[in-house]
């Protein structure tokens, strides 16, 4: 999974519970479930999926996570993540 945020973009407020709720359900569900679940919103939207094959299987690795440069007033100006975690 990736997040992208763009250059300069700034987040002031909390995700609301609600949303944090839906990502980290969706996020702990089986495999089988997920991809179901996936394959559903494409036809929700209009879309055509071959998902005969099911889901690929791919060669991965584990990336040392990336520093994290917070604002100037920050008492804390960088901070490495662990376990895919950190506290903003």
């Amino acid at each position: 999974e990736l997040c992208k945020v763009p250059r300069g973009q700034l987040m002031r407020k909390q995700v609301s519970a609600e949303k944090t709720k839906d990502v980290l359900d969706f996020a702990t569900k089986k495999l089988a479930d997920r991809f179901n679940s996936i394959i559903a919103g494409i036809h929700v939207l209009g879309m055509h999926a071959d998902h005969a094959a099911g889901p690929l299987n791919v060669q991965a690795r584990i990336l040392t996570p990336p520093r994290l440069k917070y604002g100037a007033r920050s008492r804390q100006l960088t901070i490495t993540p662990r376990d895919g975690a950190w506290t903003v």
